[in-house]
């Protein structure tokens, strides 16, 4: 600590309250914004699915869910916003939460909305209450605790009456809950099921605990100040998601008047800024600070050292001007990149996140040497960079490997009779012996696989009917499409069936059964088989364009090659060869990752790449655009 900066601290004489509230008060002064939440001191609602539903399950066991802290005054002196995350009048708010957002949102959100928004996608929360009745008289041995809190995608999901799934918004709602046990008790008849008579006391009796349930709440008392509690936030731990590096930046740099909130919100409207939180989320915040502190010290950005590098601003906000100008410019750069030249076009398919810090520092090293960056030092970059993802040395997203590699790297771009950085020695080595059978084996989650498919989205392919290349597309069209269909694998009664062998099935999912097409190809295509699906593209280019079916099939072959599939590949697809189709491709794609690999000087002839020419600055805007604002769709027509 830097006794220093606390010189004028005088003692605080706080005084301490503790009181129990009961949840339906808790919402209740929450939605008349009796209750608010800190601004600068405070991270925002970061709670996904598995956080909630614990939160939920623990109340209906009756679990401790640990206490909430609050901030009782008539004169805050800082900005306050309400649950919906808009600034309200200081003067309406009694007291604000200083730990306990995370639960306090969460049941807020489940309880009146009935609903959870997590990366676009809706999720509604229901009580299981045949699971809960069941286990009702032996909780202690419940098997899977989980089954009593369900998660849907569906407002009226399948299972609603069979399981007696009741949604937790319509706890307060009595004419709700008769037409529910109406339905039951027509569900029950209509299949034949013994009806429960005591499901509806069992049903209120429930509700009522859940609403009436107790949580503590530590309120301090209006003497004490804002820096106080700004200290008291600094030193907060409780049950809760431990507050992360960023939450404890954001509450120091507040000391010195930085409020890093405000500056956030104000950049948001920077397209690279905007399309950087679709990518990154929230951790988009500190890889940005993170940056910040690899350019000027080139050592750990753990969270000590940033506290250090916070306090060496105190009193030196030009300083902070400076950087944080500069690194925003980097950040923009590197999330435009990382976009576009790298094809994370998509939060699923990011490898990590922790390579976003290394790309912000080495930007701003360039810029500050050399003004901007050659294509000597962008082939280089590239190299570390597909390098990090395919060694997959950011595993653990530790601190230390950013600051081997930002150091190591820049070095490299200084000294041309460098030695490659290890990160690329460990890929090159990792991959020297690796076959098609290692990229079948690849499953959704690693950073392999969404390196692949990063991959492909670089390379840029072009739509085998519409001539698009995937950065030229203006709408949200684009698929990641079965090559050979879903279809094909499932069922016992079509033929087509047989063309899969047995033990080739568990290859459905492949990262090598995947491509990048267009949402109108993707309908054309259906469950087509691959022979029957090119025959298809043959005929509709001849129609189109008017040309021969000799032309029309070599621009169809033309066309898969830049989604890595050769000659070889894509003739397995004209005999509906999956076999065949897949040794081919994962060569293609084998070959292709070692090439990014390797670096510009040890390459005997130019990197194979089909991207569009980087001086047509229309094309290249263009494409930037559309990566901003596209969210790939899962295959429809594949995907029954």
């Amino acid at each position: 600590m830097n006794h220093s900066n606390y010189k004028n601290y005088k003692k605080q004489n706080i005084k301490i309250k503790l009181e129990k509230l009961p949840i339906e008060k808790i919402i209740e002064h929450t939605k008349d914004d009796v209750l608010g939440f800190p601004v600068e001191i405070q991270r925002e609602f970061v709670w996904r699915r598995p956080q909630v539903q614990s939160l939920l399950e623990s109340i209906l066991l009756g679990d401790f869910i640990g206490n909430l802290l609050s901030w009782r005054s008539k004169n805050f002196t800082i900005s306050i916003e309400n649950i919906k995350g808009d600034e309200i009048d200081t003067n309406k708010v009694k007291e604000i939460i200083l730990d306990g957002k995370q639960r306090v949102t969460s049941l807020y959100r489940i309880m009146t909305d009935g609903f959870l928004e997590e990366r676009k996608k809706t999720f509604y929360f229901f009580i299981n209450f045949r699971a809960l009745k069941e286990n009702n008289s032996s909780l202690d041995r419940i098997d899977n605790i989980s089954d009593i809190v369900k998660i849907s995608t569906f407002e009226h999901p399948k299972e609603e009456y069979k399981d007696y799934l009741f949604p937790f918004n319509m706890m307060r709602n009595e004419q709700f809950i008769k037409n529910w046990i109406n339905n039951i008790k027509k569900y029950c008849r209509k299949e034949k099921i013994k009806y429960d008579p005591n499901l509806l006391s069992f049903v209120h009796k429930k509700i009522d605990e859940f609403l009436k349930y107790k949580i503590p709440i530590i309120t301090i008392t209006k003497e004490a100040s804002t820096s106080s509690m700004v200290r008291t936030f600094e030193a907060i731990n409780t049950k809760g998601i431990k507050l992360n590096n960023f939450d404890f930046v954001v509450a120091k740099l507040s000391n010195y008047g930085i409020y890093l909130h405000d500056r956030f919100e104000k950049i948001k409207k920077i397209r690279e800024i905007n399309a950087g939180y679709d990518i990154f989320g929230n951790d988009l915040k500190l890889s940005i600070i993170q940056g910040m502190y690899l350019y000027k010290y080139g050592s750990s950005p753990n969270r000590t050292n940033l506290l250090k590098m916070c306090d060496k601003y105190g009193g030196h906000i030009n300083d902070f001007e400076k950087d944080w100008k500069e690194s925003i410019e980097s950040a923009q750069e590197a999330i435009k990149n990382i976009i576009q030249r790298y094809g994370a076009f998509k939060r699923e398919l990011l490898p990590s996140t922790s390579v976003l810090p290394v790309l912000i520092a080495l930007d701003r090293k360039i810029k500050e040497k050399y003004k901007s960056t050659n294509s000597k030092f962008q082939e280089k970059i590239d190299t570390w960079y597909w390098s990090a993802v395919f060694a997959n040395v950011y595993k653990k997203s530790t601190t230390t490997q950013m600051v081997k590699d930002f150091n190591t790297v820049w070095e490299w771009l200084e000294d041309e009779k460098k030695d490659s950085p290890k990160t690329i020695k460990d890929a090159i080595d990792n991959w020297k012996n690796k076959d098609v059978k290692f990229l079948l084996n690849l499953n959704s989650t690693q950073a392999e696989y969404k390196g692949v498919m990063c991959l492909m989205a670089s390379n840029d392919p072009k739509d085998p009917l519409t001539d698009e290349h995937f950065s030229e597309r203006k709408s949200d069209d684009t698929h990641i499409d079965h090559i050979f269909p879903k279809k094909l694998f499932e069922g016992k009664s079509d033929k087509r069936e047989k063309r899969i062998p047995e033990e080739l099935k568990k290859y459905k999912e492949s990262v090598l059964n995947k491509s990048l097409i267009s949402e109108k190809t993707n309908e054309l295509k259906g469950y087509k088989l691959p022979s029957e699906y090119i025959e298809l593209l043959i005929s509709e280019k001849q129609k189109s364009k008017k040309i021969s079916n000799e032309e029309a099939k070599e621009e169809v072959k033309e066309a898969f090659k830049t989604h890595f599939i050769n000659d070889e590949a894509y003739e397995a697809m004209e005999i509906d060869d999956f076999k065949k189709f897949l040794e081919a491709r994962g060569k293609a794609i084998l070959e292709a990752i070692k090439e990014r690999i390797t670096p510009p000087q040890n390459l005997t002839q130019p990197r194979n790449t089909t991207q569009p020419n980087k001086n047509d600055t229309n094309r290249d805007d263009q494409k930037y655009q559309v990566r901003q604002t596209r969210q790939t769709k899962p295959s429809t027509a594949n995907n029954p």
